[in-house]
């Protein structure tokens, strides 16, 4: 996972200050652990336990898991086509999150990620469709979103979709 995070980093834009470098190459390593697990959230989950995140409860059908400072946060939900893995980090903003999400799609499947753009709601500022051994992925990032005044971020998910013909 180290050499994973320092892959990300440098994949990263600068200019942000170290600590939030950091946290967003880990935000980054939590994405990319929900791709090559994908569709299989208990390895996802799995794989992020494994790199230091801890479980803090579940609610509304999603299970959370946080780490650093419950700064990070990863959220699980649904089975099957509908399995939901997300990731995020308290204060990324949407430009800062799109960086993220697109470092790890170029740490999993480099130039292969599929550009889908904001969605009509204006929700999901970047979406992207990518190949995975198991099927399609869709990768989104939605607006900034408060969770009771716990975590406002951005968030990155990744769930099934049809890949394009």
């Amino acid at each position: 996972m180290t050499r994973i995070l320092a892959l990300l980093l440098a994949l990263l834009p600068l200019g942000a200050p170290a600590r939030a470098q950091e946290e967003n190459g880990r935000t980054a390593g939590a994405v990319l652990a929900c791709l090559r697990a994908f569709p299989d959230a208990s390895a996802a989950r799995a794989a992020l336990l494994d790199a230091g995140y801890r479980r803090e409860g579940s609610g509304s059908g999603l299970e959370l898991l946080t780490a650093g400072r419950r700064n990070l946060i990863a959220a699980f939900g649904g089975a099957g086509r509908g399995a939901l893995c997300a990731a995020g980090r308290d204060g990324l903003r949407d430009e800062a999150a799109v960086a993220v999400a697109q470092a790890a799609l170029d740490a999993f499947a480099p130039g292969q990620a599929v550009r889908l753009g904001p969605s009509a709601d204006g929700q999901t500022i970047e979406g992207w469709i990518v190949a995975t051994p198991r099927g399609g992925a869709l990768v989104t990032v939605s607006r900034q979103i408060n969770m009771g005044g716990v975590f406002r971020g951005s968030l990155i998910a990744v769930q099934p979709a049809e890949l394009p013909q």
